[in-house]
């Protein structure tokens, strides 16, 4: 299993390529480290070269880049690993493309979804949705505190040691709780994007 950051993971947001690279370049410069590029409903040309441009604009950065669905484009571009969605292609598939040194995460919202990932060589599960989120389309049902709570301890009783992003509505005054719960990080996107001024605090808190 590759080692994966444990600084909050932001997840692109944007109107437009350039929005996308000049939120995440935000991100970085407030001292994140770990940057998951999602773009939906983009061409293939237009994700990679806004990848391609994002990581020639943050070469200064010491930092995670992964993309969202991607995993052709991810694996043709230097050190970009991938995240995968439950409904995109086989994990088997992704890892046979990326590699065994590139960073793959996978997308959970039950304990059965978390037993069928932990079959494969995956790094990471995206666990969620935590709450409601609209940056989400077809939400999966919200877990909550209590659904992690749950999840985490029949993992630990099943011996499954994969590390948990809690993701999907996130709040500052929700990271401390489920940090406290067991995850190993957080995945934000709206809070991140729109509170800009927030970084260094949530950066903080994630560090104590």
């Amino acid at each position: 299993m590759n080692q994966i950051n444990n600084s909050i993971q932001y997840i692109s947001q944007g109107n437009d390529p350039d929005e996308h690279i000049k939120h995440c370049v935000s991100y970085l410069k407030a001292g994140g480290q770990w940057v998951q590029l999602r773009m939906k409903g983009y061409t293939n040309e237009v994700i990679h070269d806004t990848t391609y441009e994002l990581i020639k604009q943050t070469t200064q950065f010491d930092y995670q880049l992964i993309l969202n669905d991607h995993v052709q484009i991810a694996a043709s571009l230097e050190d970009v690993g991938c995240h995968v969605g439950k409904l995109d292609m086989t994990l088997k598939q992704a890892r046979e493309i990326l590699g065994p040194d590139r960073i793959l995460g996978a997308t959970a919202n039950t304990i059965s979804d978390i037993r069928s990932i932990a079959e494969y060589d995956v790094d990471y599960i995206g666990l969620g949705p935590f709450a409601f989120t609209s940056t989400k389309k077809n939400l999966s049902p919200i877990l909550g505190m209590n659904g992690y709570h749950e999840i985490l301890q029949i993992m630990n009783a099943e011996n499954i040691n994969i590390p948990i992003v809690a993701i999907g509505g996130i709040q500052k005054s929700d990271i401390r709780s489920l940090l406290m719960s067991g995850v190993y990080s957080i995945a934000a996107s709206k809070l991140l994007t729109k509170e800009i001024d927030q970084i260094k605090d949530v950066l903080e808190l994630m560090k104590s």
